[in-house]
């Protein structure tokens, strides 16, 4: 497995946040954004990518 610079993984961690302001924006709240499970999912994964992006992050 090739190394990754750390800019790269800042750079995961900058989209998936732009992913998750553009999915969410049209819900009013939480709750809404709850009922909509493929926008749920949606920002779960990203939540995820942010977690494991950050986590190499702190091993580099």
């Amino acid at each position: 497995m090739s190394k990754r610079v750390y800019e790269l993984f800042l750079f995961d961690i900058y989209v998936a946040m732009l992913k998750i302001e553009y999915v969410t924006k049209n819900f009013k709240d939480a709750q809404s954004l709850k009922y909509d499970f493929v926008a749920w999912d949606n920002v779960i994964r990203e939540f995820e990518i942010i977690g494991e992006a950050a986590n190499d992050l702190t091993k580099n």
